[in-house]
């Protein structure tokens, strides 16, 4: 899934270059990133990309290998069900009910990719074999509010040192008391939001429990590969809710399976996870690209103008006296806000879109 906007990551990430065309983490893109990391499991043939369709061609430019058929596009961005179904609407067509869909969002991080291989061909195993929704949850080490979290239960598969197990709810943002009561309990694991099933087990989910949006579905299924194609998901897709996967499927269904997945996963929800996630200084600062500082600790400081350190071309961030700051300039706009607000980003980009 690759049609996010990432407005968190404002003003690096804007409607023609989202978080998941940003290389934020290394030299290339969230998104060639996801697609590399799954290219020994399985080859670019059986890899699609969902994406929205101002952005087809840059997804091209950043995976010229993949097949263009393979890149379904979206007319408006509808949230993560519909994404979805139309997704499996495709892969029935061309892969059959029982084909096993893997879904992955584009702009997460991995570090342990070899151990992440390895849980997605067992929980492939599973979905190919029995009607069950799986998901991965990942070990919750601090009380982060941000994320979705799920209870885990009962133990319903085991094979070698992998393990899946039934999920007893899914709970979406708890306050901080509760996730403190959470992580005492060791019952409970942040929602990670990649997903694996087979296609008919998907399609069947959301016509039970979404009817509305899979009677628009079905619109789109009958007119793929025929000229009114384009036509008829534009008209789906007006009529159609937005609404994330959890909420309308997950949260409802009864089969559902986690898997626990301790995969060095990130989420790369904002501005504050580069500390975790890139080099920092002597001074705890993460930079990226020309910056001179005295007295400057614990920022994170992208100038995305002058990216080369060791070349004198665009701008030089300078700073004295600051700490816990992020400091990002782009070419439209400079960004500076403390560390512990940078939640807000997202409503800053809202209020520039309303002004």
């Amino acid at each position: 899934m690759a049609g996010g906007k990432g407005p968190r990551f404002w003003p690096l990430s804007t409607e023609d270059q989202p978080k998941q065309l940003l290389s934020l983490v290394g030299d290339t893109s969230l998104l060639e990133q996801a697609v590399a990391r799954i290219t020994p499991l399985m080859p670019l043939e059986d890899i699609y990309v969902v994406t929205g369709e101002s952005l087809v061609s840059a997804t091209k430019h950043h995976l010229p290998d993949l097949p263009s058929e393979n890149i379904i596009v979206e007319p408006v961005g509808r949230n993560t069900l519909p994404c979805i179904g139309l997704a499996a609407l495709y892969l029935r067509k061309w892969r059959g009910d029982d084909a096993v869909m893997v879904v992955l969002p584009a702009d997460s991080v991995i570090q342990h990719q070899e151990r992440f291989r390895k849980l997605l061909q067992y929980a492939a195993n599973i979905a190919a074999n029995d009607d069950v929704l799986i998901t991965f949850g990942v070990t919750a080490t601090r009380p982060e509010t941000g994320y979705g979290y799920i209870h885990i239960g009962a133990t319903a598969h085991t094979a070698d040192d992998f393990q899946a197990f039934q999920v007893r709810q899914f709970v979406e943002k708890p306050d901080r008391e509760t996730v403190e009561k959470y992580l005492e309990s060791r019952e409970y694991l942040w929602n990670s939001g990649m997903f694996v099933w087979r296609v008919d087990v998907i399609l069947n989910a959301i016509k039970t429990y979404q009817a509305s949006i899979y009677q628009k579905l079905m619109e789109i299924d009958a007119a793929i590969g025929t000229a009114s194609e384009a036509e008829a998901i534009s008209h789906a897709y007006s009529q159609m809710e937005g609404i994330s996967i959890d909420y309308g499927v997950m949260e409802k269904a009864k089969e559902v399976l986690v898997i626990p997945a301790d995969i060095g996963w990130n989420d790369v929800g904002g501005w504050g996870a580069m500390h975790e996630l890139c080099e920092r200084d002597t001074s705890g600062n993460t930079v990226r690209g020309r910056h001179i500082g005295i007295d400057t600790q614990d920022c994170i400081i992208f100038n995305q103008t002058a990216q080369n350190p060791d070349v004198i071309e665009g701008k030089l961030i300078a700073t004295i006296g600051v700490s816990d700051l992020v400091i990002v300039e782009s070419e439209c706009a400079v960004l500076v806000c403390p560390i512990d607000r940078v939640q807000e980003v997202k409503d800053l980009v809202e209020k520039l879109e309303n002004s």
